[in-house]
């Protein structure tokens, strides 16, 4: 087992994680915020809450926005109950009309997995529709009792499992009883503004004067896991770390670009959630539970980089299915005042079927893509079985249905 940490950040006010388009206030009209914010908006947090707590101003080996010296694991949202939440994958999918989400619904509706389609230009789209040219898979004949998922959605619409929901569909089967139900871990608020000169403090309406922010007020213990993991720190730094975390001791951090407080502790042991993996060879399927990153040329070859095997690409995305929302990498560089590269995510919940290149091994949890140390490309899969079997059902067949 390597050198982790758990903690669990707690967000004490409103959040605002922009996603990255340019915004001026009052010649842009609208802020959107990012619900959960990209991991490297979190690992930040985490580097300079270590950087100034506990090292005392030194960021010395704390690395820099585009890696670190450890391993960022996360984020992973948990509500007020304790739930970590994962994205809802993008494979799996209902026949008839997605249900409303009702809490006191004992309500199941029958879930499918999709057959994913080798498509290189529905891969490069920005909003690919999910439903496009879906096909699912049956098992005629089979009488085996399907397993039950929940799946949440929250304010904005996105759909979430809890770890059951996680460890069912790692098994792999074709079919799952869904019911859905509400998540009440964040609210939305519309927080309105007026522009100034900054010279003056007067209202310059020229260009238009107002707009709004959208900001996420969490429920009572909601918030972020975020895991390190020990990597290439050294020993010294990683126990000075651990020493000021232990005991369950909660201290201050700042979230965001306006320094929203949130506290932050170290969790006591372990929580279940993501699974370890095994080492796998063939084909793999796998979940995206945080954004992924490919390098530009990886996007036009359908390459996947898996980093702790080489540098060089190592698999090939045969299929997919993408979840629609448009995710990209960007923000702005304090030291040279100027904007990052901006890079182009592939979104959490997304499925990706990969092709290891013949006699490589992976594990079926790691990462894959850049920036994995700052928590991208996180993914949990399992080996794609061969045409015509799933698990225990064999004879599977293929039924077309016209996409939604």
């Amino acid at each position: 087992m390597p050198d982790r940490i758990w903690f669990m950040i707690e967000p004490l006010d409103v959040t605002l994680f922009r996603d990255g388009r340019p915004f001026t206030a009052g010649e842009s009209s609208f802020a959107r915020t990012l619900f959960p914010p990209n991991p490297s908006t979190l690992a930040g947090a985490l580097r300079t809450f270590i950087g100034r707590e506990i090292l005392g101003g030194r960021f010395a080996g704390l690395g820099d926005a585009k890696s670190a010296p450890f391993q960022i694991i996360g984020p992973v949202p948990v509500d007020g109950r304790a739930r970590w939440l994962f994205p809802w994958p993008a494979d799996l999918v209902p026949r008839e009309k997605e249900p409303i989400p009702d809490e006191s619904s004992e309500n199941h509706v029958m879930y499918y997995r999709r057959v994913l389609q080798k498509f290189p230009a529905y891969f490069r789209r920005s909003h690919a529709s999910p439903s496009h040219g879906l096909v699912f898979t049956e098992a005629p004949g089979n009488t085996q009792e399907p397993a039950e998922i929940r799946r949440y959605v929250d304010k904005t619409g996105r759909a979430w499992m809890d770890s059951d929901g996680l460890k069912a569909w790692l098994k792999g089967d074709l079919r799952y009883r869904v019911r859905s139900q509400p998540l009440t871990l964040m609210d939305l608020e519309h927080r309105p503004g007026i522009r100034t000169t900054p010279a003056t403090g007067t209202i310059d309406p020229e260009g238009g004067a107002f707009f709004f922010v959208q900001m996420n007020r969490y429920e009572e213990g909601a918030g972020y896991v975020l895991g390190l993991e020990r990597a290439d720190c050294p020993r010294d730094l990683w126990d000075r770390i651990q020493g000021a975390m232990e005991g369950g001791r909660t201290r201050l951090l700042h979230l965001g670009g306006e320094r929203r407080l949130a506290s932050i502790r170290r969790l006591d042991a372990p929580p279940p959630g993501i699974p370890e993996g095994n080492e796998t060879g063939g084909t793999l399927r796998v979940l995206l539970l945080t954004p992924a990153c490919l390098a530009p040329i990886d996007f036009r070859s359908l390459k996947v980089t898996f980093p702790s095997v080489s540098p060089t690409p190592n698999g090939d995305i045969l299929a997919l299915a993408l979840t629609g929302e448009d995710r990209r990498l960007t923000g702005w560089d304090y030291k040279t005042n100027a904007p990052k590269s901006r890079h182009r995510l592939i979104p959490p919940g997304s499925v990706l079927v990969i092709s290891l290149t013949d006699g490589m091994s992976m594990s079926s949890s790691g990462w894959l893509g850049e920036y994995t140390r700052l928590g991208y490309g996180k993914y949990v899969g399992f080996p794609e079985p061969a045409d015509g079997e799933n698990g225990n059902e064999n004879n599977a067949k293929k039924a077309m249905i016209t996409g939604g």
